[in-house]
């Protein structure tokens, strides 16, 4: 699966390109419902992990790398999932925005879902996007 742009994403991001809406920092979300991102999708669209020491991460400005080419390209520190417990099926993550709670991007896993049965077992998220 790729990764998908809701419209709610794709407004938010014009209107900061724009200088019309502020920029704001980004958090990381797993989700466990069987679902695939679309155009419409919105937070109420995904079924967040809960519990099983999983907590949303922060991604901040200072995270992303920009390198400009065909594509340009924006890469951020990778996240990393730890769990203290069987949190159940991962299908994907979701990117919000800190203070509009506004979807940017989604992503179902191309191997969903991912089972998390151990103790310790982790999931990592790479971040990346670009455009040409």
């Amino acid at each position: 699966m790729s990764l998908v742009m809701p419209n709610e994403g794709e407004a938010i991001i014009l209107g900061v390109v724009l200088k019309v809406n502020i920029p704001e920092d980004l958090i990381l979300h797993l989700y466990t419902n069987n679902y695939t991102p679309a155009e419409d999708s919105t937070s109420s669209s995904f079924t967040e992990v809960s519990g099983f020491g999983y907590a949303p991460a922060t991604v901040s400005a200072s995270d992303w790398t920009i390198v400009p080419g065909e594509p340009t390209a924006a890469t951020a520190v990778e996240k990393m999932f730890s769990f203290t417990g069987n949190p159940g099926n991962i299908f994907g993550y979701y990117v919000t925005g800190n203070s509009s709670g506004k979807v940017y991007w989604a992503e179902r896993f191309t191997n969903a879902p991912i089972v998390i049965q151990n103790i310790g077992d982790r999931i990592y998220i790479p971040l990346a996007i670009g455009l040409s």
